[in-house]
């Protein structure tokens, strides 16, 4: 049984549901993490621009020190 009430994209606050349509346009689906954040759209917001910024910045491939 969860202890948090993870919501669904029609129970989140409506300036979070751009965010998530986002990120399921994206992913293909939203993360549990995403809908729990979406609960406050300001927290949403940053961890979405945080997890854009960090797919742009590491590579998928290993870098060599070289």
């Amino acid at each position: 049984m969860s202890r948090l009430s993870i919501p669904t994209r029609e129970e989140a606050p409506a300036a979070s549901q751009p965010i998530l349509d986002a990120v399921h346009k994206q992913l293909g689906v939203v993360p549990n993490m995403f809908r729990l954040i979406a609960q406050s759209p300001v927290a949403l917001q940053g961890f979405a621009a945080n997890n854009g910024a960090l797919t742009k910045a590491l590579d998928v491939t290993p870098r060599r020190w070289t």
